[in-house]
């Protein structure tokens, strides 16, 4: 009873005119999740996507959590990006979608090499190519007046697996492993400029300072910010839980603190190359913080092909 009143109060209703059960692809084991779906390996005959599953009903799980489906509108909004962005220029590409009476299938190429959040250890070896393609993905986001509004490693696909037993072997051997390129993913939380329709405001560890104080006024440069954090974390590691909590409870003025303490982190002491984009990226100021566009003719990641 509960359910049913749910659903008739929230339930999503139908996102498009052709609505059936008859899937186009088998759904498989569950990979992994968005912000607000979940992605599952999917397949017909030899072929096989990444299928992300969005709830159109209210769903009530085993700890008796509610779960309460997005608006039509912000569906159809994500499936829109997704083909508008998808495919070029390291944004993964969306392979279409099915709709049923209770969920929206969206499909996207299967990319089993896992995320970035699983290779930050050493993904220095690699940073200078990797941070060029995260950069040039943010602005061809941009470049479409599109803000992603979710940039993290979790967030990023590798298009290989990690091959070696340990660190040692693979800085050995670094030179002689297939090259592995990096591709955004997750469109749930992009919007358009001007978009009435924000849905909510995604906070947590690679948020801009302007997001986590609630006074973002431009998506864009908040998305620039996360992409420097990320580049950092590809330079220099993951940023440590003190920085972070300082960044988190200080305001603009711990974002100044942070940035001042984290390019003193080798290797950005060593590298004035990286330091350069990455100061440049976490300017506390949002009107001054450099785009991803402009940061692609910076030295650390200029010279790499798209």
């Amino acid at each position: 009873m509960i359910v049913w009143l749910l659903n008739k109060l929230f339930a999503t209703g139908d996102v498009y005119e052709a609505v059936s059960e008859d899937l186009p692809y088998e759904i498989g084991e569950r990979v992994g999740g968005g912000t607000f779906g979940s992605v599952y390996v999917a397949s017909n005959g030899n072929k096989k996507v990444a299928a992300k599953v969005l709830l159109k009903r209210v769903i009530i799980d085993e700890e008796r959590n509610i779960h309460l489906p997005r608006r039509a509108s912000s569906l159809r909004e994500e499936v829109a990006i997704s083909q508008e962005l998808g495919g070029r220029h390291h944004c993964v590409s969306c392979e279409g979608y099915h709709e049923t009476p209770d969920r929206l299938y969206v499909y996207y190429e299967l990319i089993t090499g896992g995320t970035l959040a699983d290779r930050l250890e050493t993904a220095h070896f690699q940073a200078r190519r990797w941070a060029f393609q995260l950069l040039d993905a943010v602005a061809w986001c941009h470049s479409h007046d599109i803000s992603h509004r979710d940039l993290k490693p979790e967030n990023v696909l590798m298009t290989r697996g990690e091959t070696g037993g340990n660190r040692g072997w693979r800085k050995l051997n670094k030179d002689a492993e297939p090259e592995c390129d990096v591709v955004l993913c997750d469109w749930g939380s992009a919007r358009r400029r001007g978009s009435v329709d924000r849905g909510s405001e995604i906070t947590g560890f690679w948020s801009a300072p302007e997001v986590l104080a609630g006074r973002c006024s431009d998506d864009m440069s908040a998305d620039n910010w996360s992409a420097g954090l990320v580049v950092l974390a590809m330079a220099a590691g993951r940023p440590s839980e003190a920085d972070v909590r300082e960044l988190h409870r200080g305001g603009l003025a711990g974002a100044e603190r942070f940035r001042a303490r984290v390019l003193k982190v080798p290797p950005l002491t060593h590298d004035a190359r990286a330091r350069e984009v990455v100061a440049e990226l976490l300017d506390p100021d949002p009107a001054a913080r450099l785009a991803a566009g402009a940061a692609l003719e910076f030295e650390f990641v200029r010279g790499f092909v798209a």
